[in-house]
């Protein structure tokens, strides 16, 4: 099986998120909320956010705001965190 395809221990999960600002883990995936001044700041970042999930075939769910998004990753083929979320949580980090 692809390394990005494992489904992460408890531990790894923590571990992880330790080299991430921000987000956090519950349920199986992790989240963060990103804020912003207007509502086309927050579209820009949705965008952004599609462009990336698209170019690496990973998508998260989002619930978007006024000025707000709130991004959530988890692996829906291991039923819970891969690689592949830390890998997309950074990028978005990025932006």
């Amino acid at each position: 099986m692809n390394v990005f395809y494992e489904k992460l221990s408890d531990e790894d999960v923590a571990k992880k998120l330790e080299g991430l600002i921000g987000w956090e883990s519950n349920n199986g995936r992790i989240f963060k909320r990103f804020d912003f001044n207007s509502y086309d700041e927050t579209i820009d970042f949705v965008n952004k956010v599609a462009e990336i999930a698209n170019a690496i075939n990973h998508h998260p769910d989002m619930n978007v705001s006024f000025k707000s998004c709130v991004v959530y990753f988890s692996t829906h083929a291991v039923d819970g965190l891969s690689v592949l979320d830390f890998i997309s949580a950074a990028r978005l980090d990025l932006l």
